[in-house]
């Protein structure tokens, strides 16, 4: 107590030299701020001699106060990565590792404290604009924070301190970021920072799955990582034309999913993926052959699913069905709403053809399944809404066409079949 109450009084002290007084001792805020400095290393370096971990969460306090008391935006910034540093060097040191959270905290509130032009100093409270280089600093706030856990690697397990770290690190960062780039006016930097962000994500993630195998960490870190580029996706191509790149982003994720063997991910991916496609078909102005991507998203999706079965800790084949089923009946839903008046139908039996080879090619009886139901899909088509069109020629070519690949597909079984019985005798 007499510590702590000696060191907020020395630097209150120190605070009335300049900031406190209408007639300042000292008329030199530079100066004054000198003076705030050495109170925080002196009592920075009197709480680590106690090894206290009261008294240095105070000195940290007095540490972003002293940064905050700055005009200079970039001594702000530069006090605030500095502290930031500090905190790291001291978790490692003595592993305290809600004295990082404490310090995390305080690190992006003192940067946001800034961007609202720091109200607290009896400013105007506004946005502050016309600083694009503070956006390069969130980044460096995340990596060092990150690298509390990426320098030295002596956590058993994933203690839930550890993971509330780096989750509160990814989401203070990932709103910090959002802010400063909506509210900052930096509306054309948008784009590239988000996937900067995004990489920044993605790139951590990596590292734990390979050098810790961390299930929850590369979980929180990759999701976050996602966000960030389905935020630069959203703002560059606006609904409902980012749903068609959100629905390939799918694929980057369940490609990353499967390597981190990470049965949330695919989940989560699922669910998400199942959002995308209700917002697309009731948002979108209309269809084009760019929509048939949700059905080739699902198709392959599906095929990665299949071929890492035995690696995912994951019992994929319910939901491999439902990518099926979604590609069943997804695909002739857009052909019918894309395709000129009469060439629908053909379009299905086309379909279904293509699903028959990927059945042969793959040796998958779901794609034969596929096929066949899509047939009969097209056979009720042509039969009942072919009947109704006023062209009497494209009602012949759609008979003509699947009458020739009904019996095609027949003595294709035949063949399959008495080569079967051959083989048997």
């Amino acid at each position: 107590l007499f510590r702590s109450g000696g060191l907020v009084l020395l630097f209150f002290t120190a605070l009335r030299i300049h900031f406190l007084e209408k007639d300042p001792l000292i008329e030199s805020a530079g100066t004054a701020l000198i003076f705030l400095n050495a109170v925080f290393i002196v009592s920075l370096y009197i709480s680590l001699k106690r090894e206290s971990v009261y008294l240095t969460n105070l000195s940290i306090i007095l540490g972003y106060l002293t940064a905050i008391l700055g005009e200079n935006s970039y001594y702000i910034f530069t006090w605030i990565t500095i502290i930031a540093a500090v905190s790291v060097f001291i978790k490692i040191k003595y592993k305290w590792e809600t004295f990082l959270s404490f310090s995390i905290f305080l690190a992006y509130l003192t940067h946001f404290l800034w961007f609202i032009n720091n109200p607290f100093l009896g400013h105007e409270l506004m946005f502050v604009t016309g600083i694009k280089l503070n956006l390069i600093f969130p980044f460096l706030y995340f990596i060092i924070f990150t690298s509390a856990y990426t320098i030295k690697r002596d956590e058993a397990g994933e203690p839930f301190t550890k993971i509330f770290n780096n989750a509160s690190n990814s989401i203070f960062f990932y709103i910090l970021l959002l802010g400063l780039t909506v509210g900052g006016n930096n509306a054309e930097l948008f784009g590239i920072t988000f996937t900067l962000a995004s990489i920044l994500f993605l790139s951590f993630s990596i590292f734990f799955w390979l050098k810790e195998q961390s299930k929850i960490l590369t979980f929180i870190l990759a999701m976050t990582g996602y966000l960030a580029l389905s935020t630069a996706i959203v703002y560059e191509f606006r609904i409902p034309n980012a749903f068609i790149w959100l629905c390939w982003q799918s694929l980057i994720v369940i490609s990353t999913a499967v390597w981190f063997k990470s049965k949330f991910i695919i989940s989560a991916n699922f669910f998400i993926y199942i959002m995308i496609l209700v917002l697309y078909i009731f948002l979108a102005d209309g269809y084009s052959y760019v929509s048939l991507s949700f059905g080739a998203v699902a198709l392959t999706t599906a095929r990665i699913l299949k071929w890492k079965q035995d690696t995912v800790e994951l019992k994929t084949a319910q939901m491999r069905n439902s990518y099926l089923i979604i590609t069943l009946l997804f695909i002739p839903f857009i052909l019918h709403n894309i395709m000129p008046e009469g060439f629908a139908a053909l379009s299905w039996v086309g379909v279904a053809v293509l699903y028959y080879i990927f059945s042969l090619i793959l040796e998958s009886r779901k794609y034969r399944w596929m096929a066949v139901l899509t047939l009969l899909m097209s056979i009720i088509y042509i039969s009942v809404l072919g009947l109704m069109s006023g062209q009497l020629i494209y009602k012949i070519i759609s008979f003509l066409v699947l009458g020739s690949v009904l019996i095609a597909i027949s003595v294709l079984y035949g063949r399959m079949k008495n080569k079967q019985i051959v083989k048997h005798e």
